[in-house]
């Protein structure tokens, strides 16, 4: 047997009385603040969701299974909004960039558009992609490495990034350090980014170092 449920009536708008919100602007004023634009002096560009990865926290969801790739005419389009924005940096991702087929003669034309040119890494990628040509070429442009390592555990690392992912990125670490990537007086910069997971922060970024670096040479 059925039984009818009484449809409920919206509530008249009256019941919430109208708001009206003054300008931001006119709220930075009455405290005596100021918001101006600056200049725009990074420039992030994001080559595809294809990754040799698929980790839980990646914001992006990018993995083997995406297909969505960075094509010519966008590339030439960002390498002539390059040349008309005078950036400071211009900051690479993906996805893993690696994996991109057009990655190093996009780079190569972009290096000399900027002061800072960086290329965000998973290490993974690169050793299964062909280390050499990119650890070469990296050095020929004078790359930043931004390169992601969870943890010095090998088990914690691959608890995020999955099975093998440690020795891989150890390798591609040793294939940078061998190039003159971290190393004093070389001229190239190599940052290693942690991303913890679970619902707890990281700890103090000087913390961090310390741990990484004491563990990484004793390892």
């Amino acid at each position: 047997m059925e039984t009818a449920i009484p449809k409920r009536e919206p509530s008249p708008t009256s019941d919430y009385p109208e708001v009206q919100a003054e300008p931001f602007r006119t709220t930075l004023e009455k405290h005596g603040l100021s918001l101006t634009r600056g200049q725009t002096s990074t420039l992030q560009v994001n080559v595809g969701l294809v990754c040799n990865q698929a980790c839980k926290h990646c914001h992006l969801e990018a993995g083997p299974d995406r297909t969505e790739l960075m094509d010519d005419r966008t590339m030439d389009e960002v390498i002539s909004f390059a040349e008309r924005g005078h950036f400071e940096t211009i900051d690479v991702t993906g996805g893993a960039p690696e994996l991109h087929p057009r990655l190093l003669p996009f780079l190569q034309t972009l290096a000399p558009l900027c002061d800072r040119l960086m290329v965000r890494s998973n290490l993974s990628a690169m050793e299964e992609v062909g280390p050499e040509r990119f650890v070469n070429e990296f050095v020929e442009l004078q790359v930043v490495v931004v390169a992601s390592l969870p943890a010095t555990n090998p088990g914690q690392t691959e608890s995020q990034r999955g099975i093998g992912v440690f020795d891989k990125c150890i390798r591609a670490l040793k294939r940078l350090n061998d190039a003159g990537y971290g190393m004093e007086g070389s001229g190239l910069e190599l940052d290693l980014v942690s991303n913890p997971t679970g619902a707890f922060l990281p700890p103090a970024q000087e913390q961090a170092e310390k741990r990484f670096r004491d563990q990484l040479k004793k390892k």
